[in-house]
């Protein structure tokens, strides 16, 4: 093969001809191949110490050939749209795009990082690659040929790990690209502000998978990789969220810094953490049996199948300022007196929080909570985090809502006497709201706990 000798311009090396042999481009020499141009590389490399790399025409290429950069101060591509044979970046730091660049056949990460900022690398239909240490610090893009079972890893991370993901498209019907990044924090992801997840347990991190080129499948499983520092908080399980048009959630599977993703219908900004849902603690006076545990009425009385569900509750969330209705919903009180309030993505800021039992008083927290930030709210550690320390101490240090209120209109009085009345003289048994103690019976046991409130002149306090 005839060999054409590079031309030395200035600081840059133009290249007007075929190359067959490896060439060392040292210093802060740049390569620049003009627009009328051919660069093959036929087994080939050229390496790129300290410069840059500047392309008005294509560097074609056959076997191994490539271009090397290997400097150990920051190097810049700049591709112009012209596709690069084979590409191999063995850096002590990191290679910069200037725009996007497209691999024809082979990326090689030796060591050090690629970093795209706004651009991408792309590997296309046929093309490999082969990592050692290195990764692409931002976009890459690959393509997803049609055929079931379609694998893909992205050689990705951030500026500090490698945290590769990899995707398997159950059935490819429309052959396609996926773009795909990683970042952190987890707050500069698209959308991030309405997202369903709590801001006090989650991963630090955030994933973007765009399908591009009309890619169509049926359903997508991904293997997310993170590092520990990313973990906020420390839950047992991880949840995502994932935007495309609006948030949807699901479960995942996984140990360590691993989490399993399947039945992806579609790709997006994609988030781990817990759901927004804020612990609730809170115990029932008259269910109050000691040592931080409640009767299990709920699960005595069959009424639910959990065998430590002690009873329902009806919680809600007011405006802080105006008190209206922003959200409610029932939930399950366990005999410990932790029940889980699930709240809409939407919700966000200070609010009150309203606690209401079929048999007690309800009870209001003492200020408005902030929602988001806050993941666990307990009645029961003082009398004073209920509004106007409205609460009954049925224990040294442990606080409870007032018992009594059978009819629900917020004080205990005569008119809750009145029904209790009727079923206790009807033997009544059973889940029944006259029922103050949670025995399943309505007897004199239960007057005894409406007689002291009564006495007190107990009724709800609220803002």
């Amino acid at each position: 093969m005839k060999n054409y000798p590079p031309k030395h311009m200035g600081p840059k090396l133009v290249l007007l001809g075929l190359i067959g042999h490896l060439l060392c481009i040292s210093a802060r020499a740049q390569l620049y191949v003009s627009p009328n141009a051919v660069l093959h590389l036929q087994d080939a490399s050229i390496i790129v110490q300290g410069g840059d790399i500047e392309l008005h025409a294509p560097v074609s290429g056959s076997g191994q050939g490539s271009l090397m950069l290997n400097g150990v101060t920051s190097q810049h591509i700049t591709s112009n749209g012209q596709g690069i044979y084979g590409l191999e970046v063995n850096h002590s730091s990191q290679v910069n795009l200037n725009d996007d660049a497209t691999i024809l056949h082979q990326l090689t990460l030796t060591q050090g990082k690629i970093k795209t900022g706004n651009q991408a690398v792309s590997i296309p239909a046929g093309a490999t690659v082969y990592r050692t240490l290195g990764w692409v610090d931002g976009r890459m893009q690959k393509h997803v040929s049609a055929g079931s079972q379609v694998t893909l890893t992205f050689e990705i991370g951030d500026s500090l790990f490698y945290t590769p993901v990899q995707f398997t498209f159950d059935s490819v019907t429309t052959p396609g690209d996926v773009r795909l990044s990683t970042g952190t924090p987890a707050s500069a992801a698209p959308n991030y502000a309405t997202n369903p997840l709590n801001t006090s347990n989650y991963i630090n991190r955030y994933w973007v998978a765009d399908t591009v080129n009309t890619l169509v499948f049926t359903n997508a499983n991904a293997t997310l990789n993170y590092v520990q520092a990313d973990e906020i908080g420390n839950p047992t399980t991880w949840m995502y969220a994932k935007y495309d048009t609006t948030w949807n959630t699901g479960t995942t599977t996984g140990s360590g810094t691993q989490s399993n993703l399947s039945g992806l219908k579609s790709l997006g900004t994609i988030l781990l953490g817990v759901s927004k849902a804020l612990e609730i603690n809170c115990f029932l006076q008259g269910y109050y049996l000691g040592n931080q545990l409640q009767t299990a009425a709920l699960a005595n009385q069959g009424e639910n199948s959990t065998p430590n569900a002690s009873d329902t509750l009806t919680v809600s969330l007011h405006d802080a300022n105006t008190l209206n209705l922003v959200h409610s919903s029932r939930i399950i009180l366990n005999q410990n007196g932790v029940s889980f309030f699930t709240l809409p993505a939407t919700i966000s800021g200070p609010h009150y929080l309203r606690i209401q039992h079929r048999n007690h008083i309800e009870t209001w927290s003492a200020q408005p909570i902030s929602i988001g930030s806050l993941s666990h709210y307990g009645f029961q550690s003082s009398a004073s985090q209920a509004y106007g320390s409205n609460q009954v101490e049925v224990e040294p240090g442990v606080y409870a809502l007032f018992s009594g209120d059978i009819n629900q209109d917020g004080v205990v009085d005569g008119l809750d006497y009145n029904d209790w009345e009727l079923d206790n003289n009807n033997f009544t048994a059973g889940y029944f709201s006259t029922d103050l103690n949670g025995d399943g019976i309505v007897d004199g046991l239960d007057f005894l706990l409406w007689e002291v409130n009564n006495n007190n002149f107990v009724g709800a306090l609220t803002p």
